[in-house]
């Protein structure tokens, strides 16, 4: 019966500190792994077109097609257009998964 009590407060304590933290990272609420992976696609075809120099329209959608499936909080979001910009993205991607894994 203590292993019970113990488990529902540590999935409280989860829950509570994902909520208090991650408002900026998940400002729509916690994304489901469906959520996360179709973003992931979107960035993932970024990557492949990311060197090319005369790519520019396709990158402005496919951002902008990243940023509707992952929402962020921002004045102003930039066009997804270098690696530093996909590996960021990567990042924040496998920690919504691993986020979503524990709740």
């Amino acid at each position: 019966m203590l292993f019970l009590i113990k488990n529902d407060s540590s999935l409280y304590n989860i829950s509570y500190n994902i909520r208090m933290y991650s408002y900026n990272v998940f400002p729509l609420g916690v994304l489901t792994i469906g959520q996360i992976n179709k973003g992931q696609a979107a960035l993932d075809d970024i990557s492949r077109i990311v060197d090319d120099k005369n790519n520019k329209k396709e990158l402005l959608s496919l951002s902008n097609k990243f940023f509707t499936l992952i929402p962020h909080i921002s004045e102003k979001l930039k066009v997804i257009k270098t690696r530093e910009d996909i590996n960021e993205k990567n990042e924040l991607l496998e920690y919504m998964r691993g986020v979503s894994n524990k709740i």
